[in-house]
């Protein structure tokens, strides 16, 4: 009985993980940073989870940036949460209206590679 108090604190003052919500993708700052506007009106920054791409100056980080604008500017989505990042971002799963993640469309495009910081 000693133990119920402090698992109890535990199961109701810890903060379970987000579940997976829906937005439209309202700018690509570049291969692996979106901008997702939520339903209420709210904006949220989105690093992918898992990869990196080449920034915008290197070789291929324009074709990175031009590619995940095609695959998913304006296009609504499916972000599935797994932390947030030292810049406050937020790192991310996104899935394509197709039911790919945005990941892996640009690692199978050779414009990113697995990246197990983010």
């Amino acid at each position: 009985m000693r133990f119920l108090p402090s698992l109890f604190l535990i199961f109701v003052l810890v903060p379970l993980p987000c579940f997976a919500w829906q937005g439209t993708v309202v700018k690509v700052a570049d291969g692996d940073t979106l901008v997702v506007q939520v339903n209420d009106g709210q904006r949220v920054r989105i690093r992918l989870y898992g990869i990196d791409c080449p920034e915008g100056k290197q070789p291929f980080g324009p074709q990175a940036t031009e590619t995940a604008g095609v695959l998913a500017f304006g296009a609504s989505i499916e972000v599935d949460p797994i932390k947030r990042d030292r810049y406050n971002r937020l790192v991310a799963i996104v899935y394509l209206p197709n039911g790919s993640t945005l990941e892996d469309s640009l690692l199978d495009a050779g414009l990113a590679w697995v990246f197990t910081r983010y």
